[in-house]
């Protein structure tokens, strides 16, 4: 989600980049009196003095700026993984965070070495820890239990500064 919104947010500034100066080129065009270069500014300008609130193609007009404007506000406001972890304070005013990437890695090495399992996946989110392990044991309840019991374990060593809700999937591993 994040590479989308940086592409978005970069075609946008470009729009708006090229918008500007083609825009400045027509002002500087209308002031040496010449006509329009790439935008009909003079049609433009009738089609805004004659044309009503209540007319079709204003109203479709409206409501995609409306639509393009409510579309950037979702892909902005959407809750992001973050990108680090804080850790709890220690003793002093020295402040550490983790990389994501780097727990979900070790916390995966760490579930998927509980017995039973056969692989482990950690997902770290800013709420939650999400395991997804697959187990070689035809009973997964005592396997999900033990992996979930290693999860708590795991993060309790890490002493984040804020604690994380665990979701732990253990499926059975079909044998082919």
């Amino acid at each position: 989600m994040r590479l989308a919104n940086r592409v978005l947010c970069a075609g946008l500034a470009l729009a708006l980049l090229v918008g500007g100066l083609v825009v400045a080129a027509e002002i500087l065009l209308a002031a040496l009196r010449r006509g329009p270069w790439l935008v009909p500014h003079d049609r433009w300008q009738q089609w805004a003095t004659t044309t009503t609130w209540s007319d079709r193609g204003a109203r479709v007009l409206f409501l995609a700026l409306l639509g393009a404007g409510l579309v950037l506000l979702t892909v902005e406001w959407w809750r992001r993984r973050p990108s680090s972890l804080a850790l709890a304070p220690g003793g002093g005013e020295v402040t550490a965070d983790l990389d994501r990437r780097g727990v979900e890695r070790w916390l995966g090495d760490r579930v998927g070495r509980v017995e039973g399992l056969s692989e482990a996946r950690a997902e770290v989110g800013s709420r939650v820890v999400r395991i997804r392990a697959d187990s070689l044991d035809a009973e997964v309840g005592p396997v999900q239990q033990r992996t979930r019991d290693a999860l708590g374990r795991h993060l309790e060593e890490l002493a984040l500064a804020r604690s994380l809700r665990m979701k732990v999937d253990v499926r059975q591993r079909r044998v082919s």
